[in-house]
């Protein structure tokens, strides 16, 4: 039987543990994986929450559930396999991580998901603690994945007090002023 864990030969594409880790290849483009990873996961996310109904944010809670226990065993392997530290072309994490991000999110109002996204592209860039720690310590996968766990706390806990602020009319006015300028400015 093949030790699918420490062996340490070159993975195809088709290799379960590349597949999955980079997201069926998305992973390896060569410009900014994460954010692309991130990106994947925001219309994705919209989808589940979508079809969800009235257990839509529970759903979204799961999915990124599983694929945070995905995302833990198949980039365990990937880093043994690559013997490389967190590969940047692993964006398994981005995925779970956003879709975390986005548990509060309602899809019929798209700010939620533009919102969502760039708190959650902040907090994975910057690392704050335990982010950091979670990284620096936590071994293969665990901390491949956990980081971004971390990123999308915050990220979910302020896009939840924003929500909750844009309720106020005059919030919600300046809120949306703040959003437009940003999609102009960066999309």
């Amino acid at each position: 039987m093949i030790d699918y864990f420490h062996t340490q030969k070159p993975m195809g594409l088709g290799h379960p543990a590349r597949f999955l880790s980079t997201i069926g290849g998305i992973g390896h483009f060569p410009f900014m994986p994460g954010t692309i990873g991130s990106m994947v996961a925001v219309p994705a996310a919209w989808g589940i929450l979508t079809i969800g109904g009235k257990w839509a944010n529970g759903l979204l809670f799961l999915c990124a559930l599983l694929v945070l226990l995905i995302g833990i065993i198949s980039s365990t392997v990937y880093e043994r396999r690559s013997q490389r530290h967190d590969p940047k072309e692993v964006i398994i994490d981005e995925v779970a991580g956003q879709w975390f991000a986005l548990v509060f999110a309602q899809p019929q109002f798209l700010w939620h998901f533009v919102v969502g996204f760039l708190l959650f592209r902040f907090f994975d860039i910057t690392k704050f603690w335990p982010a950091n720690w979670a990284q620096r310590v936590l071994p293969g996968g665990w901390g491949i994945m956990l980081d971004d766990v971390v990123a999308a706390v915050w990220s979910a806990g302020l896009l939840y007090g924003v929500i909750l602020a844009s309720e106020d009319p005059q919030i919600a006015a300046y809120v949306k002023d703040l959003i437009d300028e940003l999609i102009k400015e960066y999309l």
